[in-house]
């Protein structure tokens, strides 16, 4: 029960500190998908590179 009980205090903590800075929450999230946007970028551009250097089966 005191689990429960602490579990709704932090999340009421934590909508309330959404809905006051919702601005900064939103430049977070701008933030971290442009991160995402390169390093997925670059796990491809890996990903290709390992595949080039293959030769294609029956070859020497």
């Amino acid at each position: 029960m005191n689990k429960i009980i602490a579990g709704l205090v932090v999340l009421a903590i934590g909508l309330w500190a959404i809905v006051s800075w919702w601005w900064f929450i939103w430049d977070i999230i701008r933030g971290v998908i442009a991160v995402l946007f390169v390093l997925a970028g670059l796990t491809l551009i890996g990903l290709g590179l390992k595949n080039t250097g293959k030769k294609p089966a029956g070859t020497k």
